[in-house]
């Protein structure tokens, strides 16, 4: 398993839209089999900005479902919806550490 980091900085004027996109987004990669394990808004640092962790299996499940996203029947309206919120996206892929403790 791997996690996925997704810091992403949005218009504030778009932030409310951005979060109903975001409700879909989670849904269809969760039916890829990814698990959104947290998700939040900042209220310190930059404001208007989300980060999201995601679960998956690894580099190659990354890549599949965002595939599978792409897909979706919705996507050319998704896509466009996030086109106008998202002013800069960072993507990060890590592995769990030995420190973290068991659940």
């Amino acid at each position: 398993m791997i996690y996925v980091q997704s810091t992403i900085e949005v218009r504030p004027e778009e932030a409310e839209a951005f979060r109903a996109v975001m409700a879909e987004v989670v849904a269809c990669q969760e039916a890829q089999g990814w698990r959104l394990a947290a998700a939040f808004a900042q209220f310190t640092g930059v404001l208007h900005t989300f980060v999201d962790l995601w679960e998956c299996e690894d580099a190659g499940h990354y890549q599949s479902a965002l595939a599978g996203l792409r897909a979706h029947p919705e996507f050319n309206r998704i896509s466009a919806v996030l086109a106008r919120a998202i002013i800069r996206e960072t993507v990060v892929l890590g592995a769990p550490v030995s420190y973290l403790p068991a659940a």
